[in-house]
């Protein structure tokens, strides 16, 4: 079965305490690019603030209520 994405593009992200540094753990982040089919599982292409962005596994997410400021 399938595996569904847990956000979609424009989704408010953090990213996990508990992930790697190259991704910037803490930081807020929006979700501009989702690949379902990525072999290690459903990987996220997200943007900080400065508009840097980095790829990162879903695992690492975590959905955010305030608006991507």
């Amino acid at each position: 079965m399938k595996e569904m994405a847990k956000f979609t593009w424009g989704d408010s992200v953090r990213i996990a305490e508990a992930a790697p540094a190259s991704v910037r753990p803490g930081s807020a982040a929006e979700v501009v690019g989702v690949t379902e089919h990525h072999p290690s599982g459903i990987v996220y292409t997200v943007e900080f603030e400065d508009g840097s962005d980095a790829e990162v596994h879903e695992d690492h997410l975590i959905p955010l209520n305030d608006d991507f400021e």
